[in-house]
């Protein structure tokens, strides 16, 4: 798991085109559930998900960071980005490790948004928490 903060709207468009995840804009004529109406659950898998502090622009969800699968999402300040084995996605394996080593070649142009520990508690792999796999 990666966060970084962002502050802004500029910083957010600036840090996703560093990952290579492209910016899906939300304008006004994209369609957006109207309230008070019942959806099935495909259907209101249909509407983008906006970024809360950013509206016009939507999370961007799965994407491809440095080739890699991984999870995007803006929550609050922070741009979070988990990789995870898709064959075993509650432990973190080898593959998830060499997927994240290769999302980090990207990062020198972004390290000082890092957030550290992304997540402060004991399900985040961090210093804090599990210092014996840090040196």
């Amino acid at each position: 798991m990666l966060s970084l903060r962002v502050g802004s709207e500029a910083d957010l468009v600036r840090t996703l085109a560093v990952l290579g995840v492209p910016v899906r804009w939300l304008g006004p004529e994209v369609v957006r559930p109207t309230p008070g109406v019942a959806y099935s659950a495909g259907e209101f898998a249909r509407f983008p998900t906006p970024v809360a502090r950013f509206p016009g622009v939507a999370q961007p969800g799965h994407a491809g960071v440095a080739g890699e699968r991984a999870h995007v999402w803006v929550v609050g300040d922070r741009l979070e980005i988990s990789v995870s084995d898709e064959s075993d996605p509650y432990s973190v394996t080898e593959a998830a490790v060499a997927a994240a080593k290769r999302i980090e070649v990207v990062l020198p142009p972004i390290v000082a948004q890092v957030v550290d520990p992304p997540q402060d508690d004991r399900n985040c792999v961090c210093p804090r928490y599990y210092p014996e796999v840090w040196w």
